[in-house]
């Protein structure tokens, strides 16, 4: 776990973008154990918006990604959604265009394939640069601290898992729009085998847990048929 002092509460999140090699290895839950909260690859306009609805989020830009220059996507993250974005020099990188991406405003470089220990080792230089305050979000009766990973339902705490806490903060994030389910499963991990059935049981388990604290299930994640879930506030 990062523990430099400042740094933005656990875990940092880590975006990257589609690129024509593997950038990292490894599951994303190794990379936990590392604080870091590594999101699978998104074409560089899903990026962009990711970047305005999260901006503490820092984004690995491989050298051989896919859909617009390397150099445009980090004057355009770094100018325009003031985002911190680190190179990830693949085999083979111009050393000039990676030169030039620092000169844009990138903030380090790591080398391809990355590795849990090798992107913590990048995030801790990289997060001064940080937003710092701890983050809370309070929908409705839910109050959910992204500093201490916990969570309240009415003044009761519920103890949830990683991903149950990870589907509830995406869902809280959203409010009051509703999530698509394909887009719970991307951003739970981008795993593939996260189909809509695997969404909906845990869907039932977090409603069971949140339950308890004094709640009817439906009264804290709705259901819109056909679409994706929603927090009701």
């Amino acid at each position: 776990m990062i523990s430099t002092v400042g740094a933005p509460v656990w875990p940092v999140r880590v975006l990257t973008v589609t690129s024509r090699t593997q950038a990292t290895r490894w599951e994303p839950v190794e990379y936990r154990h590392h604080g870091i909260a590594l999101h699978s690859p998104v074409d560089v306009v899903e990026a962009l918006l990711e970047l305005g609805r999260e901006p503490a989020t820092i984004l690995l830009v491989p050298t051989d990604m896919v859909g617009m220059p390397l150099t445009e996507l980090v004057r355009l993250a770094t100018s325009l959604c003031q985002a911190v974005v680190m190179i990830g020099r693949a085999t083979g990188a111009d050393d000039e265009t990676v030169r030039l991406c620092l000169e844009l405003g990138a903030r380090g470089v790591v080398d391809l394939p990355v590795t849990p220990e090798r992107l913590a080792a990048a995030v801790s230089s990289a997060i001064p640069f940080l937003q710092t305050e701890p983050e809370v979000l309070t929908r409705g009766v839910v109050r959910l601290d992204l500093g201490q990973h916990r969570v309240h339902v009415r003044g009761t705490e519920v103890h949830l898992a990683l991903r149950e806490f990870e589907l509830l903060e995406q869902l809280m994030r959203a409010h009051p729009q509703v999530v698509k389910v394909h887009d719970l499963a991307r951003r739970l991990g981008g795993e593939p085998a996260l189909t809509a059935a695997h969404i909906a049981v845990a869907i039932r388990r977090l409603r069971l847990k949140l339950h308890p604290a004094g709640s009817s299930p439906q009264e804290i994640i709705e259901t819109v048929r056909g679409v994706g879930y929603r927090i009701v506030a």
